[in-house]
């Protein structure tokens, strides 16, 4: 699950954390100079770079969302499909 921090968005700060289905927070994600990326909190698990072109919307916005907010959720979901693409590979590595 996400947890997006929209007021950091543009700042050193971490603008995403993801939780996984045990609970445990997995996942830092921060904002660079076009793109987003990923701080593991596990050392098993590779960083993810994602960059602004990708993470751009191409269908209309949501009223009230703004392309950056729009940006770092799509961001996001590109980050958690290789998050769990990671752990697929792990388990089977481990069997």
């Amino acid at each position: 699950m996400w947890k997006y921090y929209y007021e950091n968005c543009c700042s050193d700060n971490v603008v995403a954390t993801y939780t996984n289905d045990q609970g445990r927070e997995v996942l830092e994600v921060y904002e660079a100079r076009g793109c987003f990326y990923t701080r593991p909190l596990y050392s098993f698990l590779d960083s993810t770079i994602v960059d602004y072109k990708k993470a751009t919307p191409r269908r209309a916005l949501s009223v009230g969302e703004s392309i950056s907010i729009q940006r770092l959720k799509n961001a996001c979901k590109i980050i958690e499909g290789n998050y769990n693409e990671q752990v697929r590979n792990i388990k089977k590595i481990i069997g």
